[in-house]
């Protein structure tokens, strides 16, 4: 069980990956693609 967890630990840290609601968002501010944009610089 501790390996498995460990594994997904990893896992999150290394992958790239942004989670929001999806009210979260205000599109006047910053759309989807703007987000992702500025997660990748």
């Amino acid at each position: 069980m501790l390996n498995k967890q460990m594994s997904k630990a990893q896992w999150r840290m290394s992958v790239n990956q942004i989670r929001v609601e999806k009210s979260a968002l205000d599109r006047e501010v910053m759309d989807r693609e703007e987000l992702r944009e500025e997660a990748a610089a």
